[in-house]
């Protein structure tokens, strides 16, 4: 799986390491899977300095077969990602947690269509997203 930021900062604001988790993915010593990324490396030479400039792409081998991942940025998440996963995968929900109480689309596709969910009377929200959605 590789994301990436697409803001308009994504080159120089910096949110690594970027942990990815599964709770449940645990070896017989009970470690569980948390995969810690850093930003590339930046690609750009300033006179004697380094320019100071990162591309926000975090690459990272998962297991296809989990049912979730949890993705932690240690700065402010980026408000647009881009996800890609590489493998035969049935679907797995990434986790993000926003310092923020906005609302997020989920586009599939490269933004051909959406996932959206229908309302929940009974949990007076819209349902959770699912592997089909």
């Amino acid at each position: 799986m590789i994301f990436d930021s697409l803001d308009d900062d994504r080159m120089d604001r910096n949110v690594a390491p970027v942990h990815i988790r599964n709770p449940d993915l645990c070896n017989a010593e009970g470690e569980c899977f948390d995969n810690r990324l850093n930003s590339f490396m930046d690609n750009c030479w300033d006179g004697f300095y380094g320019c100071q400039e990162r591309e926000q792409r975090f690459p990272s081998m998962i297991y296809n077969d989990a049912e979730f991942y949890e993705v932690y940025f240690t700065g402010t998440p980026p408000e647009n990602l881009h996800f890609k996963v590489f493998g035969d995968a049935s679907g797995f929900m990434v986790r993000i947690v926003y310092s923020n109480s906005n609302s997020y689309a989920v586009k599939v596709n490269d933004g051909k269509a959406s996932a959206q969910t229908m309302w929940n009377d009974k949990l007076k929200t819209y349902n959770p997203l699912d592997q089909s959605s």
